[in-house]
């Protein structure tokens, strides 16, 4: 117990200090929302494009997950967990007139996230304070709205983690998480390929993430909580241009020289290149009373190619890059919408 109390206190340790020295970078690049962006198939977008997408995208979340547009139905209390520099509590407050609080495991995050409020007159509105999502400093049923953009990730105790969101949740109110999982296992498989856990552990390593758990892992932790209104969509075809944008601003010079630090950033990033030019993500909504299904995010299994030869070129060798030819489907990124029970 007392080993995973420190390895916990490390992970978060070095989960504040990569968004300390990161945060403010991507806000220049990006602006104050990290997250995926919406897009209409086969659309053609510019890089002025990418952050409208990414509002959007919270645009589309809200309205999968039926959030009324009716005044008087409006959620009054919303908690961001994982709020980064706040950019979805700052909306979301906007939107809704409704009161906000962000949490972040990073204090340069909490305190940009403040300074921005002030400027744009919302202090009032919204607050932003440095908390473990994990044990949450809030009363039990006090939030309408529980949004988790992309945070659950980083969360070593996935139970932990969706029960505190269900807890803060008033009843009849809903939650959204969007997060990283990998695939779901076959009906024969125990876990995943070799070299799928050798790709996931270079990303847990740079990027400070435990061991990941896939989309029907959360299902079934939703099912015990008996949590209502558990539904799915497909968006993979919306949200296919966000990487490439990523990777695209990654590599203008202010891009490189924020992101890499070091020389193992530098090989790990191309390795990451590889890997999203290769498409391996999967992306999956959830909202609702039954979980109905998966999706797939820029990914595309290609089976005739040695595609477990492949990754470890990625790792081993990152002065070669990969073709979308040479990868299989084996990662996802997931959103979850349901409702706390009336």
């Amino acid at each position: 117990m007392a080993l995973e109390q420190e390895e916990k206190k490390k992970l978060q340790k070095g989960i504040a200090e990569l968004y300390d020295e990161s945060s403010g970078m991507w806000e220049d690049i990006w602006g104050d929302h990290m997250h995926h962006g919406f897009y209409d198939l086969h659309s053609t977008v510019s890089v002025s494009d990418h952050r409208a997408a990414q509002i959007r995208m919270i645009e589309e979340a809200l309205r999968f997950a039926n959030i009324s547009r009716e005044r008087s139905k409006w959620p009054k209390s919303i908690v961001d967990v994982g709020c980064g520099i706040g950019g979805s509590s700052r909306y979301l407050a906007k939107k809704y007139g409704a009161t906000s609080v962000g949490i972040t495991l990073s204090p340069v995050q909490a305190q940009r996230a403040n300074d921005l409020a002030a400027a744009q007159e919302l202090a009032h509105k919204v607050s932003f304070q440095v908390a473990d999502a994990l044990e949450q400093p809030f009363p039990d049923g006090q939030f309408d709205l529980v949004w988790s953009m992309e945070s659950g990730e980083h969360m070593p105790e996935k139970a932990k983690f969706v029960g505190e969101l269900a807890r803060v949740a008033a009843p009849g109110g809903t939650i959204i998480i969007v997060t990283w999982c990998h695939r779901d296992l076959g009906p024969d498989e125990e876990s995943l390929q070799p070299w799928e856990q050798k790709l996931l552990k270079r990303i847990c390593d740079a990027y400070y993430l435990p061991t990941w758990c896939s989309t029907a892992d959360y299902v079934r932790l939703l099912k015990s909580l008996s949590l209502q209104d558990i539904k799915s969509a497909d968006w993979s075809p919306y949200v296919a241009p966000f990487w490439p944008a990523v990777i695209r601003s990654a590599l203008t010079w202010k891009g490189l020289t924020s992101l890499l630090r070091t020389e193992d950033d530098i090989y790990f990033s191309i390795d990451l290149l590889s890997i999203n030019c290769g498409s391996l993500n999967n992306f999956s909504i959830y909202n609702g009373r039954n979980w109905t299904g998966d999706m797939n995010f820029l990914s595309q299994s290609h089976n005739n190619v040695n595609s477990v030869a492949a990754p470890a070129l990625a790792l081993n060798s990152p002065t070669h890059s990969l073709s979308p030819q040479a990868h299989t489907s084996f990662a996802s990124s997931s959103i979850l919408i349901f409702k706390q029970n009336l």
